[in-house]
């Protein structure tokens, strides 16, 4: 039988955090949804970076005991992160990362992006090679195990060349190496959104990391938004009806997309939700999300049940400002469902 859709609310996770006895450093931290879902499953995370400083605003708000590093990360080394939490080479439980990921996404530019200075989140940079650094501090660090999320495209076309290098990096610094693909559907998410975990273990231990077992349910847009009704701290943006889009959208039946309705053009990414189904994939981007029966856009507070984040989880910005912090966001419930497997592969190994 199905259980309830329920997320805890943010100090219940937090009051969880030490139940392993596991620590965490978060780096590409994002609002903190890679972090929510470690602490839950009972891992503490001890230190967070993360460049862009909305982001890091997010996080410093529902973390309120961890100050962000809000240095570009390749000015960060392995020794000054051992140093703020107080501990040596080798002592660390687990490194954790989401380097972005729009280099390798399939509804981006991919390769024809790479090595070029580009907007991202209100900044400016390069990302298509910030994996290597996640690489090089694991390497300084020699954390026990290593988690690292990121985008399905990483399997894809000429991305695969560089998945194949990450890869072959992190074993030649001593780690014994696996890609799991994981549906967050299938993890207690009410969407379908697919990512990568790349994960590690560190080859002097005899821990073995196994995948977490998928759910045998769904849970869906029926059952995010049950009672209570999620908050709506938007402000939501009004219902243009004489726009275009609100025209398009206003005809979609339930789980159709604007471009089923137009039969062409780039509505493909603008959807009514259907009710017994799970979300497709929350993108960054404020799009038009609507509900199954209803001409308006999805609430910010339904937002974050379909991106797996509790009630309270605390956002500023406007309204596609903190859609962006969700839509970027590692769902909790999937990180959750790999911090377990992790507490479950250092039982027993020395100080885990």
């Amino acid at each position: 039988m199905k259980p309830p859709y329920q997320i805890p609310s943010v100090s219940d996770i937090k009051a969880g955090e030490k139940t392993s006895g596991l620590k965490a450093v978060s780096t590409f931290s994002g609002a903190g949804g890679a972090s929510l879902g470690l602490a839950w499953s009972g891992i503490e995370v001890i230190w967070a970076s993360e460049f862009i400083d909305a982001a890091a605003d997010v996080y410093e708000l529902n973390n309120p005991g961890i100050q962000v590093d809000r240095r570009d990360i390749r000015q960060v080394t392995g020794s000054e992160i051992l140093d703020a939490v107080g501990l040596g080479v080798g002592e660390l439980d687990v490194f954790e990362g989401s380097p972005p990921c729009a280099s390798f996404s399939m509804s981006g530019k991919r390769e024809a992006g790479w090595g070029k200075v580009k907007s991202y989140s209100e900044t400016s940079q390069r990302v298509d090679d910030l994996f290597f650094e996640f690489v090089r501090l694991v390497d300084e660090i020699q954390p026990k195990t290593f988690i690292a999320e990121n985008v399905d495209g990483m399997t894809m076309g000429v991305a695969k060349g560089y998945l194949k290098e990450i890869v072959l990096r992190l074993r030649a610094i001593g780690y014994r190496v696996g890609v799991w693909r994981l549906d967050c559907s299938r993890l207690g998410v009410p969407q379908r959104r697919v990512r990568l975990v790349i994960h590690g273990v560190r080859d002097d231990l005899q821990a073995v990391l196994v995948a977490p077992k998928p759910f045998d349910y769904v849970y869906t847009w029926a059952d995010a938004t049950k009672q209570p009704t999620p908050v709506n701290d938007d402000p939501l943006p009004p219902w243009s009806a004489d726009s275009k889009l609100a025209r398009v959208m206003s005809k979609a039946k339930p789980g159709e997309s604007g471009q089923a309705v137009v039969g062409t053009g780039s509505f493909f990414s603008h959807y009514r939700l259907a009710p017994g189904e799970p979300a497709p994939t929350i993108l960054q981007t404020n799009n038009w999300v609507l509900p199954p029966y209803e001409n308006r856009r999805i609430t910010l507070g339904e937002v974050r049940r379909l991106c797996g984040f509790p009630d309270d989880f605390a956002l500023t910005g406007n309204f596609s400002q903190r859609w962006e912090r969700l839509g970027r966001a590692v769902a909790p419930p999937m990180y959750k469902a790999v911090g377990e497997s992790i507490i479950e592969a250092l039982k027993g190994q020395p100080n885990g």
